[in-house]
């Protein structure tokens, strides 16, 4: 039954309360988004769109709905979905008008890299990789944006060299470190929009 959550991840939404200080309950976004196998990283623009990955057996794809109230459209799968390839994680602009998210081993970009794909009337403009301040070494996904769309936030395994030690570390230090952002694990990191595509946005 439409409306019902069918598979292992669904689309789930909360309203603020009425003093403005708290959350609501969570509710099930009812449509027929929630029949599919697995759907995440939901993203919303201001002309009522939700944006999401869906995924089926071994592919995941970028889909849309339309959203009124708690009710959302059968989803669309965008046009430069590729089946070759694992498109994941998008971020809608809040005015729509470009989306960026993650795909798998695409072009000259090997493992996890974002693209970002330009609105055009009724459709998209081919994707296209952000360019090595963001998909340099390491890789990069699990894109955000600042509420106003300028500000692109991004995580990446980037190698960040640790400080050099000017003596033995204790066992305090080493925790230390081991905590740090130079611990050899993920960080997150931002670059303004317009410093990746001046000329596009």
């Amino acid at each position: 039954m439409a409306g019902k959550a069918a598979g292992t991840y669904s689309i789930w939404f909360c309203e603020r309360s009425q003093n403005n200080k708290g959350w609501e309950a969570p509710q099930l976004l009812e449509g027929p988004q929630n029949q599919m196998e697995a759907v995440f990283y939901p993203s919303a623009s201001s002309d009522g769109y939700l944006y999401f990955s869906a995924t089926e057996g071994r592919d995941s794809e970028l889909y849309r709905c339309k959203v009124t109230g708690n009710t959302a459209t059968s989803p669309e799968k965008l046009p430069f979905n590729n089946s070759q390839f694992r498109d994941l994680d998008p971020m809608v602009a809040p005015d729509g008008s470009f989306l960026v998210f993650s795909i798998q081993n695409r072009g000259a970009t090997p493992g996890a890299a974002l693209y970002i794909s330009f609105r055009q009337g009724d459709g998209w403009s081919e994707p296209q990789a952000l360019g090595p301040n963001v998909n340099g070494a390491g890789g990069a996904g699990q894109a955000g944006l600042s509420p106003d769309g300028t500000v692109l936030y991004f995580t990446s395994r980037a190698p960040v060299p640790p400080a050099p030690r000017t003596k033995r570390a204790n066992a305090r230090q080493l925790e230390r470190e081991l905590l740090s952002y130079e611990n050899g694990l993920g960080n997150i990191y931002s670059v303004r929009i317009n410093d990746l595509l001046p000329s596009q946005l």
